[in-house]
């Protein structure tokens, strides 16, 4: 169907059928009391957003076995993805004043605006936001798959009650929103995240996030920052599944981070906390990476014990430690000694790597562990003073 140098009102009161490709080449399309259109091939809009009078109906493309294509700075109503096979490729700007139904999958290469729903709810469905894009939701129906290849994803509520799906970030930026309902907004994961590159920010929620709640949960970080903004997360002592692959990257947590069992096991990436007030606690048989504590108050660690296998630092904050922390690498405070409560406690330098002790510093008790040649222990930066009390 190809519509040139006229304006065509689509009167039909059901639907129009388009088996093959639709092209606004000049002119127009208003679907005037149509209920939809459906369309088989390409959608090619030459006119841009005048080109299409999309009323209040839905354009639904249920092409089979095939990938099909929207070409054209275009405002629709709804948008519904129904292929058999195959997916969805818009390539250029897409204003929604309604609702996004993806099927099988829809990979959006433009600006992408959907100001009601994007519903991304079947488990097999996904959608891709690939560089150069700029995607915007209202809200967020999730249980498929979400990917930024580098582009920007934002919505503004996810109506379910925890992170449900498959959320990916190699490249640009993801930020979900949860609202503030305590009766069933919360950030809980019972999802797949995985994070490589750029940066995915949760935020909202009321309380604590339980990673899992109510089925098994993943967390995979090969490099990037995982943003938990306004809230802090709790890895339960249940009998869900937490699968944890942390090779790089940073977690950046606001609140509280509760490690309740073990296995919680990071080979790399840094544990960052960033907030106010904060407790930190990490069961037996679980470790932290590295350790930066860069608040605006104190973090403090109501357990016994705290293994951290890489660096300590301390830039913000204060830090009150356990009574026993064991750490694998270096001790650097830039905020002071006195902002560093080490109480009757003991830190222990452990493992196998050399530490370099960079700033002055007071402890309790300081015993040095270390499984290396002795001239490669520990090493004092220099000028620094170490008081041991």
């Amino acid at each position: 169907m190809c519509i040139r140098d006229r304006t065509l009102e689509d009167d039909y009161s059901t639907h129009l059928d388009v088996n093959g490709d639709l092209v606004i080449a000049s002119g127009g399309l208003d679907a005037w009391n149509c209920t939809g259109i459906s369309v088989g091939g390409t959608w090619s809009n030459a006119v841009g957003l005048t080109g299409f009078n999309p009323q209040g109906g839905t354009v639904t493309f249920d092409g089979l076995n095939t990938t099909q294509e929207v070409h054209g700075t275009t405002t629709f109503h709804n948008l519904a993805d129904t292929h058999s096979n195959g997916y969805l490729v818009l390539h250029d700007r897409a204003d929604l004043h309604g609702d996004l139904v993806v099927g099988p999958g829809v990979q959006v290469h433009s600006d992408l605006g959907v100001s009601g729903e994007l519903d991304l709810d079947s488990p097999t469905a996904f959608l891709e936001v690939h560089p150069g894009a700029d995607v915007w939701a209202a809200n967020l129906d999730m249980g498929g798959s979400l990917t930024s290849l580098g582009g920007v994803f934002s919505v503004d509520d996810i109506v379910d009650t925890s992170l449900l799906g498959t959320v990916t970030v190699t490249g640009g930026s993801m930020t979900l929103r949860q609202g503030m309902d305590p009766f069933g907004d919360y950030i809980h994961l019972d999802g797949a995240i995985t994070v490589s590159n750029g940066t995915l920010t949760i935020e909202g929620g009321w309380g604590l996030g339980l990673w899992p709640s109510s089925q098994d949960a993943s967390l995979i970080m090969a490099g990037g920052e995982l943003v938990i903004a306004d809230r802090g997360v709790r890895i339960p002592d249940s009998g869900l599944a937490f699968s944890n692959h942390i090779a790089g990257g940073t977690i950046r947590i606001s609140e509280n981070f509760e490690c309740r069992r073990a296995g919680f096991a990071p080979s790399g990436g840094t544990l960052e906390f960033a907030g106010e007030e904060a407790h930190l606690e990490v069961a037996d048989g679980s470790h932290l990476h590295h350790l930066l504590i860069n608040s605006t108050g104190e973090v403090y660690c109501p357990s016994n014990n705290l293994v951290v296998q890489g660096d300590v630092t301390l830039a913000g904050g204060a830090f009150t430690a356990p009574n026993l922390l064991q750490v694998g690498g270096s001790w650097s405070n830039a905020v002071g000694p006195g902002l560093f409560d080490e109480g009757t406690g003991i830190v222990e330098l452990i493992g196998t790597n050399p530490a370099v002790l960079h700033t002055d510093e007071t402890f309790h008790d300081l015993v040095i562990n270390k499984q290396c040649p002795e001239a490669d222990g520990v090493r004092l930066a220099t000028s620094n003073t170490i008081t041991v009390a």
